[in-house]
């Protein structure tokens, strides 16, 4: 886990961060409901850098369960850096309040800017054993919903060129066939080596 001092620096930003999202927010107009009714806006006595900090440092961790890392963790171990802990319940009701903070703080924050440098881990995954590999048929059972006259390319060659379209940041159908004609030679060697080592 993390140092105290480095859970302080990680509460200084996100603290720094959120008094300038507020700060900015406050500056625009407030949205009104219309159906007469009284909604309760209880004020939360942890503060919104406070949730984001435990938000991040769970993902910070070794922990699988966020409810142990909350419990055992934060509310025994780090009791004196978050004095006004909530009940898990509590904690987990009132999260989703700092969702459109913490992504903004991650984005501006912590991603940083791109450099046009990315970095792929290549470790291979093992999803079983190596004597079962040409056994497993990712896609072979996938049904296939288009008339016969009409396919240009298999469902398999769809399934690959999209994902590798989705995985260079394609968004939509276009920004997928656009991706797919700019690069229909290298795509299509490369479809071939990936189908050759599903059969």
């Amino acid at each position: 886990m993390l140092t105290l001092d480095k859970i302080t620096e990680i509460f200084c930003i996100a603290d720094d961060f959120c008094k300038y999202f507020d700060a900015e927010t406050a500056k625009m107009p407030k949205l009104t409901t219309t159906d007469g009714k009284y909604h309760r806006n209880r004020p939360c006595e942890m503060s919104q850098s406070e949730i984001i900090t435990i938000l991040l440092l769970f993902h910070f961790g070794d922990f699988k369960n966020f409810k142990h890392f909350y419990l055992h963790y934060i509310c025994v171990h780090l009791k004196n850096e978050f004095p006004k802990t909530l009940s898990y319940n509590r904690f987990v009701q009132i999260e989703h309040r700092v969702f459109i903070p913490m992504m903004f703080f991650l984005n501006t924050v912590c991603f940083g800017k791109c450099t046009g440098i990315t970095f792929i881990d290549s470790t291979k995954i093992a999803v079983c054993h190596n004597k079962r590999i040409y056994r497993n048929k990712a896609f072979r059972s996938l049904p296939d919903p288009r008339i016969n006259r009409k396919k240009l390319h298999t469902l398999l060659d769809i399934i690959i060129l999209s994902i590798l379209a989705v995985l260079s940041g394609a968004e939509s159908y276009d920004s997928i066939e656009i991706f797919c004609k700019e690069n229909f030679i290298f795509l299509i060697l490369l479809v071939r080596l990936i189908v050759n080592e599903f059969n």
